[in-house]
């Protein structure tokens, strides 16, 4: 009985752990969340999310980040790497489509 209440309690404590972390990233990273849902309702406007809306939110929010010091300034190669594996995960996702609303009138 004493093992099953000692792995309660580190399964309590691993758990309130996590989520403390958990919080602790989402309040640092949520002003560049509702920058990048901002710019991303912006794109969305014309119904769809192509390739090159993809890659330019992505590396909006790069940048951002950067800006707020959230993730280190890229060198040279870096940027290209990033900018290559970016296009790469853009090209392979599909495009969204969204349903416009009805326009009243």
């Amino acid at each position: 009985m004493n093992i099953d209440i000692a792995k309660f309690t580190a399964l309590s404590a691993a758990i309130g752990a996590i989520w403390l972390k958990l919080k602790s990233v989402y309040k640092e990273l949520s002003p560049l969340i509702e920058n990048f849902i901002q710019e991303a309702e912006e794109k969305a406007k014309d119904g769809i999310i192509n390739k090159k809306d993809r890659k330019d939110l992505a590396m909006s929010l790069i940048a951002e980040a950067q800006k707020l010091g959230k993730l280190r300034k890229f060198n040279l190669l870096e940027r290209l790497i990033v900018g290559k594996a970016v296009d790469w995960v853009a090209q392979r996702l599909p495009d969204f489509k969204f349903n416009k609303a009805p326009e009243n009138g």
